[in-house]
């Protein structure tokens, strides 16, 4: 997706992977264990340069919106503070420092 390129995945059709694929539109989905349903899943994308495109833009769009440094290390900061309980909830806190005392 980082690569806008298109994703051909052979996982199957009702797992998380492929219905992040669908939902994105940023690839194709060929059942897992059959070479002739991969093959064709690359073919189409040789004969139709458009889809593969798109397919390559919009993973790379899902991935800046979601994965993109910045934002992906402030959701970690954010994450520590809460666990450091900056910013968090410090009742939990506080009542154990009490009952320690």
């Amino acid at each position: 997706m980082a690569a806008a390129r298109p994703v051909i995945a052979s996982v199957d059709e009702e797992c998380d992977t492929a219905e992040l694929i669908r939902k994105v539109g940023c690839g194709l989905v060929a059942p897992p264990a059959q070479g002739e349903a991969l093959a064709e899943t690359v073919l189409y994308y040789y004969r139709h340069p458009g889809a593969h495109e798109l397919g390559g833009h919009n993973g790379r769009r899902f991935f800046l919106k979601h994965f993109e440094k910045e934002l992906v290390l402030k959701q970690y900061v954010d994450l520590l503070d809460v666990v450091a309980c900056r910013g968090g909830d410090k009742t939990l806190i506080n009542k154990q420092m009490n009952t320690s005392s």
